[in-house]
């Protein structure tokens, strides 16, 4: 006879391929909650190693936001000196700005830029908005009695917050 005749119900029968899946899934999460109350009981019998740890990781976490917020302002602050030197100013000296060690003889007798050079630039060439010479040199700066030394001394012109970003 057949199951129809008798007249009993057709059931499928769970696969062995899904008994496993739903073995392991809930022995997952036996296992998961287990360790979770474990990891509370833990806590709760060791307080005081509990909060070092929690205290620990917290100085981690502030110093990295410190340091990274430290390079960041770093590299904002070298951003807006580098761009103060303007993106289309041109500097004319008579020797290279970095000298390579033994090089240093191929530019000592160039004469200097003077102040006919700067006028003659200002007057001829077609391009600058402005044209502001830079002349320096380091000495002794005193008032009242009281005196640095090895200062730095520049002396420019009025262009000179012109040709660059200057506020």
């Amino acid at each position: 006879m057949s199951e129809a005749a008798l007249g009993v119900g057709l059931q499928r029968r769970a696969s062995a391929r899904e008994i496993g899946f739903f073995r392991a899934f809930f022995r997952f999460f036996s296992e998961l909650r287990d360790a979770v109350v474990q990891a509370l009981r833990s806590l709760l019998m060791h307080k005081l190693r509990a909060s070092l740890t929690i205290l620990g990781i917290s100085i981690g976490i502030a110093t990295v936001i410190a340091v990274s917020s430290a390079a960041i302002g770093l590299d904002e602050a070298f951003g807006r000196q580098l761009a103060s030197l303007g993106p289309n100013t041109l500097y004319v000296s008579p020797r290279p700005w970095i000298v390579d060690g033994g090089n240093w003889w191929k530019y000592r007798n160039r004469p200097a830029v003077g102040q006919g050079d700067w006028r003659a630039i200002e007057r001829f060439a077609n391009l600058p908005l402005a044209v502001a010479p830079i002349a320096g040199t380091q000495g002794v700066v005193g008032k009242g009695g009281k005196e640095i030394k090895n200062v730095f001394i520049r002396g420019t012109t009025e262009s000179f917050l012109e040709t660059g970003s200057w506020q």
